[in-house]
C-alpha cells in the first residue's frame, strides 16, 4: 500500500471510517506514484497577462500619432503627474527606474543589525547569514 494511502487509511480508521474494496481501488489507481509529478503540465500558462500584453501592443484604430494602447497609456500617466498627481508620478517612476534599494533591519536581543540586503551579491548573502548563524551559536 502507498505511503499516502496508508496514512489515508489510517485517518479514516481513527475516524471509525472503514473503506470498501472498490473504494480502496479508486484511492490506489488516483494516488501519485512515487517520482511522479501532481501536476505533469507545470504552471498554467498565464493567459490574462498574455492577453493583455497582446491588446497594448495593438495600434489605436484612428490614432493620428499610430500609438499603441500601451504608449497611450504611458502618455497619459506622463500628464497626469505633471499635473500634479502623486500616484501617477510614482508608478511612472517605478516603472522607469524599478523600486529604490530597501535595508531590512533586524532587532533581536536590544542591538539594532541593518543589513544592506539589496545591494549585496548571492554569495555575500550566504556569508552574512552563515556569520549571523555562528554568532547565535556563540562560535
Amino acid at each position: 500500500m502507498k505511503a499516502s494511502l496508508q496514512t489515508a487509511t489510517k485517518q479514516r480508521r481513527k475516524r471509525g471510517i472503514m473503506l470498501s474494496d472498490r473504494q480502496r481501488e479508486v484511492l490506489e489507481a488516483h494516488a501519485f506514484q512515487p517520482r511522479q509529478s501532481g501536476n505533469p503540465a507545470g504552471r498554467p500558462r498565464k493567459l490574462m497577462t498574455e492577453a493583455y500584453r497582446r491588446a497594448l501592443e495593438r495600434k489605436i484604430a484612428g490614432d493620428p500619432k499610430g500609438r499603441s494602447y500601451a504608449d497611450a497609456i504611458a502618455e497619459k500617466m506622463i500628464s497626469l503627474g505633471l499635473r500634479g498627481d502623486v500616484k501617477a508620478v510614482a508608478e511612472v517612476s517605478t516603472r522607469a527606474d524599478g523600486l529604490p534599494q530597501q535595508s531590512v533591519a533586524f532587532d533581536g536581543d536590544g542591538s539594532s543589525l541593518s543589513i544592506q540586503i539589496a545591494s549585496m551579491s548571492p554569495e555575500m548573502k550566504r556569508q552574512r547569514v552563515a556569520e549571523l548563524l555562528a554568532e547565535a551559536r556563540g562560535e
